[in-house]
Order: C-alpha cells, then sequence, then structure tokens
C-alpha cells in the first residue's frame, strides 16, 4: 500500500522522527509529489544521454560482478525509478533474475516506480531496516529483510546526515552483498545549493569514505571518469562509491532524528 500525504507525520513518527521534524519532511515531500509525473524529463535536463548511459553500466557492472544467477535489489530514494529501470534492463539483458524493490519517501513517486515493475516501499534513507520493517507490518508490502544489492543515485546530498543512510544500508544488506552509491561532486556556488535546496553541495570521495567506513568494512569511491552533469548552472562531475563487509546493523529509537 502507498500511503497518501496526509498519512506522512503519522508514519515519520512511527520511524522514530520527532514530531516537530516528520511534519518538516512531509513539508518537504508536497515539493517532489508535484514533480513526480514530470520526474524523468527533470532529470533528462541534468544529464545527457551519454552519461546516463555511463552510470547505468557502471552500476551494473558492479552487481554483475557479485555473480549470482539472481539478485533481490533494493534502490533507495529511487525517485521515478529512472535509473533503477535502466541498471535493471542491463542486468536482465545479461540473464539475471532480477527482484527489484524500491525505497522512497514521496508517493507520487512510489507511484511511478509501481508502473515501472518495481515493487514500491514507503520510507525514508535514514531508516532503512525500520522503513521496511513499518511496510512489511503495518502497509502490507511483501519484502524481504535483506538484500543482494543496494543502490542509491543522487539521494545522499539531499540527507543531513549520510553515515545514517550507510548505516541504514549496512542494516539491510546480505554479509555477501555489495552497495553501490552515486551522487554528484562538490560544487562551490552557495547560491545554487539554496536554489536546488540541496543539503549537501555534493561530495569529494573522501567525504563518503568517511560517511561510509563506520557502516562498511570495504570502502571505495573515486569519480566516474568521463562522465559530467548539470546541476542548475553549474556542471559538475559524478563520484560512485562501491561498499561492501556491511558492519552489523544500527536502528534507531522512537523519538530521534
Amino acid at each position: 500500500m502507498i500511503p497518501s500525504i496526509e498519512e506522512l507525520p503519522g508514519l515519520l513518527e512511527e520511524l522514530g522522527y520527532e514530531p516537530s521534524r516528520a511534519w518538516e519532511i512531509a513539508a518537504q515531500v508536497r515539493h517532489f509529489e508535484e514533480e513526480a509525473p514530470a520526474r524523468d524529463s527533470i532529470v533528462e535536463q541534468y544529464f545527457d544521454r551519454s552519461c546516463v548511459e555511463r552510470i547505468v553500466q557502471a552500476v551494473a557492472e558492479q552487481l554483475l560482478r557479485l555473480g549470482r544467477p539472481s539478485l533481490r535489489i533494493l534502490d533507495i530514494g529511487a525517485g521515478s525509478g529512472y535509473f533503477t529501470s535502466r541498471i535493471l534492463s542491463l542486468l536482465r539483458e545479461a540473464g539475471i533474475r532480477v527482484e527489484a524493490y524500491g525505497l522512497d519517501v514521496t508517493p507520487g513517486m512510489l507511484r511511478r516506480l509501481a508502473e515501472k515493475g518495481i515493487t514500491p516501499v514507503w520510507g525514508t534513507a535514514e531508516r532503512v531496516a525500520e522503513s521496511i520493517e513499518l511496510a512489511r507490518t503495518k502497509l502490507g508490502l511483501r519484502a524481504p529483510e535483506r538484500f543482494d544489492a543496494v543502490i542509491t543515485t543522487f539521494t545522499l546530498h539531499h540527507i543531513p546526515e549520510p553515515s545514517e543512510a550507510m548505516a541504514g544500508i549496512a542494516g539491510v544488506l546480505e554479509s555477501w552483498g555489495v552497495t553501490v552509491v552515486v551522487d554528484i561532486s562538490k560544487y562551490s556556488d552557495a547560491g545554487l545549493q539554496e536554489e536546488l535546496s540541496d543539503v549537501h553541495p555534493g561530495f569529494e570521495p573522501r567525504e563518503l569514505e568517511e560517511a561510509a567506513t563506520k557502516a562498511f568494512g570495504e570502502v571505495a569511491v573515486g569519480y566516474l571518469e568521463g562522465v559530467r552533469c548539470r546541476a542548475g548552472r553549474v556542471e559538475t562531475g559524478v563520484v560512485i562509491g562501491v561498499l561492501a563487509n556491511p558492519r552489523p546493523p544500527r536502528r534507531y529509537p522512537r523519538g530521534s532524528g
């Protein structure tokens, strides 16, 4: 079941967010709800076709290295599934059986995921395990507690504490699994950051490394060579991280965050 906008504050509190923070997140979601129908077109304003292909290929290559005939994949902050669907297509073309789930906090984005054959999971990137548990127990979702692979594309720069997201991801990843993180590289335009409502103006590789090392035993982060994208009026690079050997999960008590 996909919740309504009106249900979000209560659900966010159930995930452990303070009431004031729950209402703040719910208010932010309204912007993305309006954007959901045109989200694919918006993404294409930032990335040309060749860049999309390089990003999709880079993620798919890392997942194929697992060497498994089937994969249960979770995309964190999946949005409309623009990148998700393309990555899944490459995996299926390679003969991989894929069971795909997309986690997002915006109901409109979840509906777009369902249209693309990706199982929608309502929740937040900081509370991944808790979101899946809530979806299973309250929203009627049949979803596994752990996944063979987790991906997230251009989501972390919207999250106040990326290390929390990394810990949440590690908590739902199988011990043999891999996480692939893609985001924009750091830009220096403070006005643009405010204009785009970005919590972080992208990342340097070392920043993502620091965020991931407490949650993963193996962390490799660097620039995706030859790939540039538009962030408003600024052109930036793309950073990719491959994370493995997840550490024990960390859960958040009610009323935190």
